[in-house]
């Protein structure tokens, strides 16, 4: 009896799932270690003032990847000359915006906070600022690369690394500037993943960096990052704006209680992702199957429901761990894990819109939840601080789930599908 091709591409899309999310439940169970252990050690407005520079280096990233990590997904080639030449430049362009970002940042955001983690050498804090950012962006783009070749293995074991290396860092980094040792300890490994990584990609895909070479149908490419990287924006917003809403409202310590709440909203809102990033890849190979699509969705929103439940007994181990200090932190959790549940529908459904090519629903999607956040952010925030921001996270993620379902069901018709590796084809003919 033959295969069914749609079990194997559900297979893969499951698979391939499970190994990534395998390596971010390590890196969040550790992570959960790393807070615990930096709490105990060091006060919540340390912990406040290094969140606020890793929230700020996160912002850097969100805005700087200019669609590329969607173009390496999109367009797998069977050529390894033009893989090489793709990711090459992607590495090459997306560092350089890390740095011209960190660059417009500490331009901007010149304080006393971000003085005393940083320093008041502009020259060091840039430097600082352009290696953790640059080495985060080199490993998501590096990650997309192994999906591509299929090398689960290797994103599970950079994403489990990172996270055991954190703990045995905030010790080793034990400087005069405590808050400087808590950032390198949260960020260090995973920029040292990014800069290793290339090495690794050298060794388990043959990859070798090639900057010269003409890179076939790189109009439509760069046609195809332009506007996934105006979704890339919309849709990352609620991940990187409503941190820095908090912070501009609120004391270290209300921050603190913040950002421990979202770092565990932030793991469990990745899933989706994940999900939605594997069926891009897979769907890019074939044809996007209804069934493939399906899956998919039904795969997040079960793990969203184990997490939402889940985040009831996880919040009152906060204060049992962290103490009542955290007390705000253990209140967050629950409604900021339910706001995932919407935002899964929204994340597969912009994921379909990627392997149909439906530009239009990419931007509807993406547009409905940027905007509701932001004027939920800039009303609730301001009124009731961190509990405004989690009441932002549900409501507009709920609102713009119902846009994503919407352009989920134009896009499951069967004249929306598109035929098995026409984005390749396509650029290869251009």
């Amino acid at each position: 009896m033959t295969p069914d091709p749609a079990d194997s591409g559900n297979r893969r899309v499951i698979r391939g799932s499970s190994w990534v999310m395998a390596g971010i439940l390590v890196q969040a169970l550790t992570g959960l270690g790393f807070w615990f252990l930096a709490a105990s050690f060091e006060t919540a407005r340390t912990i406040g003032l290094a969140s606020a520079i890793f929230a700020s280096i996160q912002f850097i990233n969100y805005a700087t990847t200019l669609g590329l990590p969607e173009v390496i997904a999109a367009f797998p080639s069977s050529s390894r000359q033009q893989s090489d030449i793709l990711v090459t430049r992607a590495v090459v362009a997306t560092f350089s915006a890390t740095a011209a970002g960190a660059a417009v940042y500490l331009a901007a955001a010149q304080s006393p906070g971000v003085n005393h983690v940083l320093g008041s050498q502009v020259v060091v804090g840039w430097v600082i600022v352009t290696l953790l950012g640059g080495g985060n962006a080199i490993a998501q783009l590096l990650d997309v690369h192994f999906m591509v070749h299929q090398r689960w293995r290797v994103v599970f074991t950079r994403n489990a690394v990172v996270g055991l290396a954190r703990i045995p860092l905030l010790f080793l980094l034990d400087l005069e500037r405590a808050a400087l040792g808590v950032l390198l300890a949260m960020t260090g490994a995973i920029a040292l993943s990014g800069f290793a990584g290339l090495g690794v990609a050298a060794n388990v895909t043959g990859f070798v960096p090639r900057l010269r070479g003409q890179l076939s149908g790189s109009r439509l490419m760069l046609r195809y990052a332009a506007v996934q990287y105006v979704s890339h924006l919309a849709l990352f917003a609620p991940q990187f704006v409503l941190p820095v809403l908090v912070l501009a409202d609120v004391n270290p310590e209300e921050n603190a209680n913040f950002f421990l709440a979202w770092t565990i909203t932030t793991v469990v809102s990745t899933v989706p992702l994940i999900v939605g990033r594997v069926l891009v890849v897979e769907g890019s190979r074939e044809e996007g199957t209804n069934r493939q699509i399906t899956t998919s969705l039904v795969f997040a929103l079960s793990l969203m429901v184990v997490a939402i439940i889940g985040a009831i007994p996880v919040s009152k181990m906060i204060i049992q761990f962290y103490g009542e200090e955290y007390t705000l932190a253990a209140d967050l959790l629950p409604r900021l894990v339910l706001g995932c549940l919407p935002w899964s529908v929204t994340a597969i459904s912009l994921s379909v819109a990627r392997v149909r090519h439906d530009h239009l629903g990419s931007v509807l999607v993406t547009t409905g939840l940027a905007v509701s956040l932001l004027v939920l952010g800039l009303v609730l925030v301001p009124r009731d601080g961190a509990v405004g921001a989690a009441n932002a996270w549900l409501l507009s993620n709920t609102f713009s789930s119902l846009i994503a379902l919407a352009v989920l069901h134009r896009n499951l018709r069967p004249d929306r599908r598109v035929a098995p590796g026409s984005h390749s084809a396509t650029a290869m003919a251009e």
